[in-house]
């Protein structure tokens, strides 16, 4: 955000609040009184920097369709009638255990609060920096 680099931002904060609920499996993050890791703070200053931005008035692109993931551990192609051995969410020599997404088709959907916040559309490029 310092370098007004403000999209790129955006997009940053919204992959610690994906992560930060991948990790509330692992972690109480409700436990105000524990916050060695400072879950918790880091968690309140990310919502507070989402507020920030005025980019949730705004109608957003959001529809995906997977057409292909891969687990992220052992690189298998994960079907309903094929999946691999490994938990997803379960972490593995310190390594989350994800579906990573290779494969995928742009929906035509538009909403005005969306899933995925780095989806936000934009009418014109110069819309992507914040003006002073």
């Amino acid at each position: 955000m310092k370098s007004h680099q403000y999209y790129q931002a955006w997009c940053s904060l919204d992959r610690v609040e994906i992560q930060l609920g991948q990790l509330s499996r692992h972690y109480n993050i409700e436990e105000e009184y524990d916050d060695r890791y400072k879950i918790n703070t880091i968690r309140t200053q990310t919502q507070k920097f989402q507020s920030l931005y005025p980019y949730k008035d705004r109608e957003r692109v959001v529809g995906f369709l997977d057409l292909e993931q891969k687990c992220s551990i052992c690189d298998s192609i994960i079907t309903l009638r094929h999946q691999c051995e490994h938990i997803l969410g379960e972490i593995y020599n310190g390594e989350m255990c994800v579906r990573e997404v290779t494969k995928t088709q742009l929906l035509s959907s538009l909403v005005t609060n969306p899933v995925q916040k780095y989806s936000v559309a934009f009418l014109r490029p110069e819309e992507i920096q914040c003006k002073r």
